[in-house]
């Protein structure tokens, strides 16, 4: 005979708190405990049974403690990594273009790129945006399950990598609850520090902003091969990738970037899709609100001819391609 206790139990011992258990656990009864007599014997009596139940409850406590927390401090981790705090700019509830179905899209603040085109700018400075825990994010996050459900959560930015502690508690609190993970990134990190951000990401948004170096420094301010280093490291360890690519007229546009890319891209078999993004002026009104010069200003959008031009570049390797 066997006793579960679903998830949703809930009990106290004599002189304790209560406990909620967070997983079900079946209580093998090889014989009675001492002054417990066998509740099967008893079935035309049910306060036999409750006292019964009750014992079983308060020796599920004990087992909880032994075999599943094995140790005090369990506990305490749990309550200092969903403490853990991070500093974000917004969230988007619904967001549909940040990875596979409707998402809940998490913008930390930080970056250490300073993109010509950059439409978050003010997500520059770490310093910026507002505290919040873990705990906080996912007790929102939990508010819209029933609309992510097919979806999930993207961490982005800013660059989530400069946060890697709370990202990485973040994600790894969404997938205890069986929701899919993305990460989007420059890939302009140690891989040291990337590694466990991996780790809990299901889907990595590789932002590869050109082929050609002089002009990937020109566009970000920094180097290029970090971010090659990155896409590498994804592909050995077969990390699920999209790779976006956004479309600047001259800029970013040079038919042998775009063909250098097309040719580096299709190397790596774990990138499932190529996202050419047009280049747009949406956040100009944001660089102007924080004093910043605008250097595009009088950039227009890529035509729909260069769009389809780049689009066969990447399709020649074939690579699947979105726009």
């Amino acid at each position: 005979m066997s006793l579960t206790v679903p998830s949703t139990s809930s009990f106290k011992a004599v002189g304790q708190k209560r406990w909620l258990l967070p997983f079900s656990l079946t209580v093998p009864l090889i014989r009675d405990p001492p002054g417990i007599e066998n509740p099967t014997s008893h079935t035309k009596n049910p306060l036999k049974w409750i006292g019964a139940i009750r014992f079983y409850l308060v020796y599920a406590n004990s087992l909880v403690f032994q075999q599943h927390l094995d140790r005090p401090s369990f506990i305490l981790n749990q309550c200092k990594t969903m403490s853990l705090t991070g500093r974000i700019h917004s969230i988007e509830t619904c967001g549909t273009v940040d990875g596979p179905g409707l998402r809940f899209v998490v913008f930390t603040q930080g970056c250490p790129l300073r993109c010509l085109y950059c439409h978050n700018p003010d997500c520059r400075e770490v310093t910026g945006g507002r505290e919040v825990t873990v705990e906080e994010l996912m007790e929102e996050i939990d508010r819209y399950a029933s609309y992510i459900k097919n979806g999930g959560v993207t961490v982005t930015g800013g660059e989530p990598m400069m946060q890697p502690e709370f990202v990485t508690e973040l994600l790894h609190q969404c997938q205890l609850k069986g929701i899919h993970t993305a990460i989007d990134t420059s890939g302009y990190v140690t891989l040291e520090a990337a590694k466990p951000i991996l780790d809990r990401a299901d889907l990595v948004l590789l932002d590869i902003k050109s082929f050609d170096p002089t002009i990937y420094r020109r566009v970000t301010s920094v180097s290029l091969q970090p971010t090659l280093n990155f896409a590498k490291h994804l592909q050995a360890i077969g990390k699920p990738t999209w790779i976006r690519f956004v479309l600047v007229p001259d800029l970013t546009d040079p038919r042998d970037n775009v063909a250098g890319l097309a040719e580096f891209i299709g190397t790596l078999d774990n990138v499932e899709r190529v996202e050419v993004l047009p280049f747009h002026k949406m956040g100009e009104y944001k660089w102007e609100a924080l004093g910043y010069p605008y250097q595009l200003q009088n950039t227009p959008p890529p035509t729909p001819e260069a769009i389809a031009n780049t689009v066969q570049q990447f399709e020649k390797r074939g690579l699947t391609v979105v726009v």
